[in-house]
C-alpha cells in the first residue's frame, strides 16, 4: 500500500501537503478547535504524511504530545526534515498493529480511503480504538445522498479507490471494542474542486 506513495517525487508531495489551500481545508480547523478546548494531551496522527496537522497544532500554539505515524517511509523523511526539532515525533511503521502507545485522541484523516477491504478498514479502526483513552476522530468524504460513506482516493495518485461501506459496517469494530462509545457524526464543507457536490464528515467517537 505504500509503495505509490513513495513512488511520488518527495519534492511535489512536500509542496501539496504544506500549500495553504490544503492547510486551510475545514477539517484541519475543526480538528485544531477541538484539540483547543478539548481535555487532550497527547494525540496519534494515524496517516500523518509529511506532518500537516503538526504544522497547524504549532500554528496555533497548542501544546500537546503530538505522535505521527505513516507506511510510507518518503512522506516519514519530509515530516522529519520539515520539522527538525519534533523529528523524533514521526515514525514509519510497517503496519498500526506494531504500534502500542495509547494516547487521548488517535486521528485518521482520510485515510480509510487507502484501505482495499473492509476487513483492512474494520482492522484498522479496531486498533485505532485500542489505541486510544478518550477520543477517536475519523474524518472522510460523503457522497450526499448516499446512506453510505464513500472513500475516494485521488486519481492523480494512480491508486483511485472507491469503496462503499455502510455505516454499520464503520461502527462495527468501534462498539466491539467499546459497547458504550458515543459516535457524534459532523458535516463540513468540502474546501476542494468539487465543493458543491463533496462534504466531509468527521465521526467524533467518545470512548470513555
Amino acid at each position: 500500500m505504500s509503495n505509490y506513495w513513495d513512488k511520488i517525487d518527495k519534492e511535489f508531495l512536500s509542496n501539496w501537503q504544506f500549500s495553504e489551500k490544503h492547510l486551510n481545508d475545514e477539517s484541519f480547523n475543526w480538528l485544531i478547535d477541538f484539540i483547543k478546548t478539548s481535555d487532550v494531551e497527547s494525540i496519534l496522527d494515524v496517516g500523518c504524511g509529511a506532518g500537516a496537522l503538526l504544522y497547524k497544532i504549532i500554528q496555533a500554539n497548542i501544546h500537546v504530545k503530538y505522535t505521527g505515524i505513516d507506511i510510507s517511509k518518503n512522506q516519514i523523511d519530509i515530516a522529519q526534515k520539515a520539522f527538525n526539532e519534533f523529528k523524533d515525533s514521526f515514525h514509519h511503521i510497517d503496519s498500526i498493529e506494531n504500534w502500542s502507545e495509547k494516547v487521548d485522541v488517535v486521528v485518521l484523516r482520510h485515510v480509510l480511503a487507502h484501505q482495499d477491504t473492509l476487513e483492512q478498514m474494520q482492522t484498522l479502526l479496531s486498533k485505532s480504538v485500542q489505541l486510544s483513552n478518550k477520543y477517536l476522530v475519523i474524518i472522510f468524504h460523503l457522497n450526499p445522498g448516499s446512506e453510505k460513506i464513500l472513500y475516494r482516493a485521488s486519481k492523480q495518485w494512480g491508486n483511485a479507490i472507491e469503496q462503499n461501506w455502510t455505516h454499520k459496517e464503520l461502527e462495527e469494530p468501534i462498539y466491539s471494542n467499546v459497547p458504550s462509545a458515543k459516535i457524534d457524526k459532523i458535516e463540513l464543507p468540502y474546501s476542494g474542486k468539487n465543493k458543491k457536490k463533496d462534504k466531509e464528515i468527521i465521526w467524533l467517537i467518545t470512548l470513555q
